[in-house]
């Protein structure tokens, strides 16, 4: 029996969640790889294969509230099992579903639904035969109705592949493997299979199953099946061994909204775009790829496969057998198209990396994590990697075992299991942090310092800001650096450090390689616009970094500056403007006290008391003469009298005319003029 009478027992090897425990001055951050003893006797299988896959049997649904639902199958039927857990793993109920079609495919949780894929075989190669089944069920595994496949061009469905799925605009796409009819050669090749299915009607609206080439989505064979959706577009990767040899990408020109994401194809106009992402060496066909597939992700800039491989340019025979594989990521930017392969290890002799996982954190955050096919059993090892595909933290290493059951982010931590076939499952889990469930990890006090741990080891490579009980300290390999002062980063933020310990009462100015930056309570404040000191002057900070672009007026509490180059010029006197208007500066600072002309690119102004006096007209002078001046504006259209405290006198131009003789009039009469100026 696989299944027994329900019970809900519960052994941790640690504490059930995140706790800190202070004994004699230790701080030791406590979480927990949970074993629970299950009914469902069935072991997982490895998530590892040397040629092709096979059907996924164990998943983990997150459910809400900490909650998890875990589906099994027993991989040599169409038995399926499902058992809930609360948020401290304990087993709160489980029950069997009853069995569609003979062959297990795969399980998908979607939006408001589940999906489970059967299939049987074809031996008569009957166009009657029904080899695919797409059940849906509600949420609480009531059976709502199923759509099957027929006249497929199959005799064993899922060979040789795997089962993944994916949903959107209301439809669920399949995309799976499966042995064709005999073909001329007398031999039943093996090759790539999809499927588009309605959610809401439970009818297929589209496949393909027939032989045909790359512009058809098409891959024989393919050893492993991925599918995602981009927009209104299909995108897959397949693991080929032929048509093509490589890891190839899949992009669909058609858009699937209308029910068909390939029968609409034009050949012509809008075929399937193919990209070997990483092609093996060796002849066509030969099942032997040194290499196979564990995750593929569509990031905003790039498409990312988690892989392995042997050395390919090794043509030594029977190679993959003997030779050691490394992980990689291989992917195509979205940038330019470029294909990438970036190597996360570097192994050679008797150590060999199993097939790696991809799981998505956040849009900028992918866990890759892979174990070792000649290593003791009990070790995972694991990285971070960006969208663009490059590792961005170190390669860890945690006790544990990865199984068939993909992992999935829930409350911030990456979790999976394993099983046995006497009930016993563990749950395990990598925090995105990096921190293993079930190992000391943080700050401990080993009694002269505080050392930072990751996975029960002191972590001597680490430096960056960590927490215990008594606040946030920057940590200088592997122990805490009360020497240091300056900028920091974490997942939260840039802050300021102070003495080793996060200074949340700074507000000021503060310099990483960057350059500089302001900081209010203690974090670097992206929002802050404008005036900032430190021991160098005063500076202009524009989203809370010196903007070194900067050339203008800018306040502080202290009155109004004007800035060159993000700097306080105390050398500037002339004219700025701002929001309110335009200014007169002495020396760096708005001078309230000038009253007279002043010159900016677009001419000469009048100011009164510092700012520029639209309402004066009248008589001005500068170091170049005496002026008339029309609405604060030089007027060098005008020509005729115009007084001072020195007298009436007669511009021209706009200037004061002293070779001018003759007559002038003003609203007063008529006046003689010599040199300029009025006779009284």
């Amino acid at each position: 029996m696989k299944l027994k009478k329900f019970a809900t027992g519960v052994f941790a090897t640690a504490a059930m969640a995140a706790a800190l425990i202070f004994t004699g001055g230790t701080s030791v951050t406590a979480k927990a790889a949970v074993n629970t003893k299950s009914d469902i006797e069935i072991a997982t299988r490895l998530h590892n294969y040397s040629r092709s896959a096979s059907p996924i049997g164990s998943y983990l649904v997150d459910i809400g509230n900490g909650n998890m639902m875990r589906v099994q199958s027993d991989y040599d039927s169409s038995n399926i099992y499902v058992e809930y857990y609360d948020s401290q793993y304990n087993v709160t109920g489980v029950r069997q579903l009853a069995p569609e079609l003979p062959i297990y495919g795969g399980f998908y949780s979607g939006s408001d639904a589940y999906y489970i894929v059967t299939g049987q075989k074809n031996e008569e190669e009957s166009d009657t035969v029904e080899c695919y089944r797409i059940t849906k069920y509600d949420k609480n595994w009531n059976r709502i109705g199923s759509a099957g496949l027929y006249d497929c061009n199959t005799f064993l469905p899922f060979r040789a592949g795997c089962v993944r799925m994916t949903e959107a605009d209301g439809y669920l796409f399949v995309r799976t493997s499966h042995q064709m009819y005999l073909s001329s050669d007398g031999l039943r090749h093996q090759a790539n299979v999809t499927i588009q299915f309605d959610e809401n009607k439970l009818v297929i609206t589209d496949s393909y199953t027939d032989v045909m080439n790359s512009k058809y989505g098409y891959v024989s064979h393919s050893f492993n099946q991925f599918i995602k959706t981009e927009g209104n577009h299909l995108v897959a990767v397949d693991h080929g061994d032929a048509y093509p040899r490589s890891i190839v990408l899949t992009e669909y020109q058609t858009d699937f909204t209308n029910g068909q994401f390939i029968s609409n194809m034009n050949y012509w106009k809008n075929p399937c775009k193919s990209t070997d992402l990483f092609e093996f060496t060796g002849e066509i066909g030969d099942n032997a790829t040194g290499a196979s597939v564990g995750g593929f992700e569509v990031t905003d800039s790039a498409y990312l496969v988690a892989a392995n491989s042997i050395n390919q340019e090794d043509t030594s025979d029977d190679r993959s057998r003997h030779d050691y594989r490394n992980v990689c990521i291989v992917g195509k930017s979205k940038r330019d198209g470029h294909t990438f392969v970036n190597w996360l290890t570097n192994l050679e002799g008797d150590l060999s990396a199993t097939t790696p996982y991809l799981v998505k954190i956040n849009d900028n955050k992918y866990l890759v994590m892979w174990s070792y096919q000649k290593r003791s059993v009990g070790a995972i090892d694991y990285t971070y990697i960006d969208a663009d595909g490059s590792q961005i933290s170190p390669v860890y290493t945690m006790n544990g075992m990865l199984s068939d059951c993909e992992p999935v982010y829930i409350n911030d931590t990456v979790v999976w299991y394993t099983s046995d076939s006497d009930g016993n499952v563990t749950f395990y889990g990598v925090d995105s942090n990096g921190n293993a469930l079930g190992s000391l990890n943080g700050l401990i006090y080993d009694g002269d310092n505080w050392v930072y741990y990751r996975n029960d080891n002191p972590d001597y490579g680490y430096t960056g800001l960590a927490a215990n009980e008594y606040g946030w300290w920057y940590v200088s390999n592997g122990t805490i650096d009360f020497d240091y002062t300056g900028l920091a980063a974490n997942e939260y933020g840039w802050w300021y450090v102070s003495n080793g310990t996060i200074d949340f009462s700074y507000t000021g100015m503060a310099a990483n390689d960057y350059g500089w930056w302001y900081v209010s309570n203690g974090a670097i404040d992206f929002n802050y616009t404008g005036m900032a000191v430190n021991d160098y002057g005063w500076w202009y900070m524009t989203n809370g970094a010196l903007d070194w672009n900067y050339t203008g007026m800018a306040a502080n509490d202290y009155g109004w500056w004007y800035m060159t180059n993000g700097a306080l010029d105390w050398n500037y006197t002339g004219m700025a403007v701002n929001d309110y208007g335009w200014w007169y500066m002495t020396n760096g600072a708005l001078d309230w006290n000038y009253t007279g002309m002043a010159v900016n690119d677009y001419g000469w102004w009048y100011m009164t008391n510092g700012a520029l006096d639209w309402n004066y007209t009248g008589m001005a002078v500068n170091d170049y003469g005496w002026w008339y001046m029309t609405n604060g504006a030089l007027d060098r259209n005008y020509t005729g009298l115009a007084v001072n405290e020195y007298g009436w006198w007669y511009m021209t131009n706009g200037a004061l005319d002293l070779t001018y003789n003759g007559t002038a009039d003003n609203e007063y009469g008529t006046w003689n003029v010599v040199n300029g100026h009025v006779e009284v």
